[in-house]
């Protein structure tokens, strides 16, 4: 949170001193550090850095369902729609852990939204009641979630 937190305030000297601290521990993941130092130098309004460094991970770390998410994050984050909803599929699809969680397809969701594409992101709330109904087993008698989504679908067909 600390360096979220600092990079949101684009106080980069003090994020990568951070993140250097955090990096030397034992159990740190070396993806989530690289992810921080593009997020770092788009702190420093180093763009070309930072897609480097997102491009580099892509070709070593492609696969790995973290990287996938936390590059759909960063692409996101850039307003770089198209590019973050390709790798919020790829980390949903990848994702190893059954039940899987919602965040990805809550993700693509927003960004339909956000870009006025209210019957997509609609669709998206169809994908994440299947998952609560289907790999969670969830109901609206069992758990209020399922009824927010279906809120949240219907408000967003009533815009479509």
């Amino acid at each position: 949170y600390l360096i979220d937190n600092l990079i949101a305030d684009h106080r980069a000297d003090e994020a990568e001193e951070a993140l250097e601290r955090l990096s030397r521990l034992k159990d740190s993941n070396a993806v989530m550090n690289e992810i921080y130092r593009a997020h770092i130098a788009l702190a420093r309004y180093k763009e070309d850095e930072a897609d480097g460094i997102i491009e580099k991970l892509a070709e070593t770390k492609g696969g790995d369902e973290v990287f996938l998410f936390e590059a759909a994050q960063y692409y996101a984050k850039k307003g770089d729609y198209a590019k973050a909803i390709g790798y919020y599929e790829q980390a949903f699809e990848k994702d190893p852990v059954r039940p899987r969680f919602q965040d990805a397809l809550m993700g693509i969701e927003e960004i339909y939204e956000i870009t006025g594409n209210y019957a997509k992101a609609a669709e998206t709330c169809d994908r994440i009641l299947d998952l609560l109904q289907n790999e969670w087993h969830l109901s609206e008698e069992t758990d209020s979630s399922v009824g927010a989504i279906k809120k949240e679908k219907a408000r967003l067909l009533a815009r479509a």
